[in-house]
This record gives C-alpha cells, sequence and structure tokens, in this order.
C-alpha cells in the first residue's frame, strides 16, 4: 500500500478490504498504522524487513517428524477455535509428545483470536485448568 497516497485511517482500511476480508485481522494490521511529524502515515513495524523475511519466519523451530523431548507432565490446554486453521489436527501427535498431558478444547463460533471472539469460553477454560493443577 502506497501511504503516500493515503489521508485517513478509512482510506488504508478501504484499500486493504479487497485483501483482508476478515474485519478483526484488517483492524489488528491498522493498530499498526502511525502518523508522522509531516502528518503523513507510516508503519510502526518494519514491513519490508517482514516482507523479505517471511520464508525464514519459522527458522530455529525443530520441525522434525521424531519430536519426543517432553517439557512437561503438567496439564495443558490448547485452546483451538472451531473456525480457525492455525492449529492443524496434523500437529496433535506432535504436540501430545512434547505435552503429554494435553488437552485439546475445541470453541465453537470462534476465529485464531479466541480471547477476543469467545472470552467467556477462555475464562471458563483456565479456571477449569487451574483448578485440575
Amino acid at each position: 500500500m502506497d501511504l503516500s497516497r493515503i489521508s485517513t485511517r478509512g482510506e488504508a482500511e478501504s484499500i486493504l478490504l479487497d485483501k483482508i476480508p476478515a474485519e478483526k485481522v484488517r483492524g489488528f494490521i491498522l493498530k499498526n498504522l502511525q502518523r508522522s511529524t509531516g502528518n503523513n502515515f507510516t508503519w510502526k513495524i518494519n514491513t519490508s524487513s517482514l516482507l523479505n523475511n517471511l520464508e525464514k519466519i519459522m527458522e530455529g523451530i525443530d520441525r522434525r517428524v521424531d519430536v519426543s523431548q517432553q517439557i512437561t507432565g503438567f496439564p495443558v490446554i490448547f485452546l483451538k477455535g472451531e473456525n480457525s486453521d492455525y492449529l492443524p489436527s496434523g500437529d496433535f501427535r506432535d504436540i501430545q509428545k512434547v505435552f503429554p498431558a494435553v488437552e485439546f478444547i475445541k470453541v465453537a463460533n470462534a476465529d485464531h483470536w479466541i480471547h477476543s471472539d469467545r472470552p467467556d469460553e477462555v475464562v471458563k477454560n483456565l479456571k477449569k485448568l487451574l483448578n485440575n493443577s
């Protein structure tokens, strides 16, 4: 997005609308938009660095098939939004190796940001976890 052509946040949101249909995601991205001293818009984050290094974002994270190092035997919960694809079921087996006492909980009517979509469910599950520890 050419920020030199943007004069309002609304204009920026309109441009993002085509590429990012989810209102919450657009809002999250727009939180990184700020006014500079010349009253122009700039990004708070280093967008070119992010774009130029997307392929390296998972470097340093061991994704070998033979993951077997347990981190804890304590109860752990993974909350997954029903409408989110951020926690694919294909990862469950590796997660169980690392967290053998894991419980996967699917939260109905929630996307990736469960705390925003269904805060009551997050609190309920955290209380459940704390009461069982």
